[in-house]
């Protein structure tokens, strides 16, 4: 997503979506119950943030 505002619209339920379809995933390398549902964290950014706030650079972005 480019701007901050379409981060928010993408937000209303699909973060929980993108959380369950992560889960369903995980199925298959977690046969010892390592990670539950609730230990999922989903978060959206944008490229507005990424180039304004750490000025277009991963490593910053990341750290």
């Amino acid at each position: 997503m480019y701007t901050e505002e379409q981060v928010e619209e993408y937000k209303n339920g699909s973060i929980e979506e993108w959380k369950e379809k992560l889960f369903e995933g995980l199925k298959l390398f977690n046969k010892d119950k390592f990670c539950g549902k609730e230990q999922i964290f989903v978060e959206f950014d944008s490229k507005e943030v990424f180039d304004n706030y750490f000025k277009s650079n991963w490593y910053y972005y990341f750290k």
